[in-house]
């Protein structure tokens, strides 16, 4: 029998593969009974056949999180294992590699430091670097499938061109399939004539053409809007504009430019979550169409509109 040690590194290769967590389970069932029983039990409540849908443990769960807070703001767990994570750039530059060899982690956001609980956050939130070109630079980054830069309640980054040159630049792109800067306001430097050239430029490289989700400034692909029906909230998709449109007559088809591969199940009732979004794309479910393939009207046709009751979390 493998070693834990063996497995994990194998998981963390392979995320998306419930095989190589099952084999982790057996491997650490005499040692620590609990945590191998956590992993089959959630590993079944992520298959609808199973019929489980109770989730697991809340403190076998903490407890496995726990140590990836010294490290994190936040770790949250998929199948037994922590699949995503919130933290200081800083960190992931110092000690990223360290974080990724003890979990199969696909997304990492980075925010700034948020305020203690109980201190009342400033009206105007403070304008903070976004540190994008150091974490372009850096060699951790190829391990990642999903990164998004989110402010926090009191900080917001602030992102400027040389962080999307940065990013235009990076070597370590190749395995990443979401990709999102923070959301704020338009910085006066990023003007009409700059943006189009960014995603131009962007889906030149193989790396961005197989994206799932690209977030940078003067975004050309099909959005969505939100409206209320009465008591119903209404989430539905707007149409590709003529920009996107040119980006795929060169390129062929461009997940990242079409909601269908964000917006889950056609019976579903909410969005995926980016993680969720990476593991369907590991498991061959995703994109909606093959990257590159011709162009066709198919292709622009938009999901049906997603609803849910008001005050519902979605």
């Amino acid at each position: 029998m493998r070693t834990c040690a063996e497995i994990l590194k194998d998981i963390c290769l392979h995320p998306e593969l419930d095989e190589l967590r099952l084999e982790y389970a057996n491997a650490c069932e005499a040692k620590d009974p609990s945590h191998a029983a956590y992993i089959r039990h959630e590993i079944d409540v992520s298959r609808p056949e199973s019929g489980v849908w109770r989730r697991g443990s809340e403190q076998i769960a903490k407890r496995i999180a726990h140590p990836f807070l010294q490290d994190c703001y936040d770790a949250r767990l998929d199948r037994g294992f922590v699949e995503e994570v919130t933290m200081d750039p800083y960190v992931f530059i110092e000690r990223g590699d360290r974080l990724l060899d003890r979990a199969p982690i696909r997304k990492i956001t980075f925010t700034p430091k948020p305020l203690p609980l109980g201190v009342e956050a400033p009206l105007n939130r403070q304008r903070v670097p976004s540190l994008v070109p150091e974490i372009m630079a850096c060699p951790h980054l190829a391990r990642v499938y999903a990164i998004e830069f989110r402010s926090s309640n009191f900080q917001c980054w602030f992102t400027d061109v040389p962080d999307i040159e940065s990013v235009l630049a990076s070597p370590y792109l190749d395995r990443m399939l979401i990709f999102e800067l923070a959301s704020q306001r338009l910085p006066a430097q990023l003007d009409e004539r700059y943006l189009p050239s960014v995603w131009e430029r962007a889906f030149e490289r193989p790396a961005f053409r197989k994206m799932i989700s690209v977030g940078f400034f003067g975004y050309p692909g099909e959005g969505s809007r939100t409206y209320e029906d009465g008591w119903i909230r209404v989430t539905e998709a707007t149409s590709m504009p003529e920009a996107g449109r040119a980006l795929e007559r060169k390129h062929g088809y461009l997940p990242a430019l079409h909601v269908a591969n964000v917006w889950g199940p056609l019976d579903s009732q909410v969005m995926l979550f980016d993680s969720e979004i990476v593991l369907d794309v590991l498991r061959g479910n995703l994109p909606t169409f093959p990257v590159g393939a011709p162009v066709t009207e198919e292709m622009y046709a938009l999901p049906p509109a997603k609803r849910s009751s008001l005050g519902n979390d979605w």
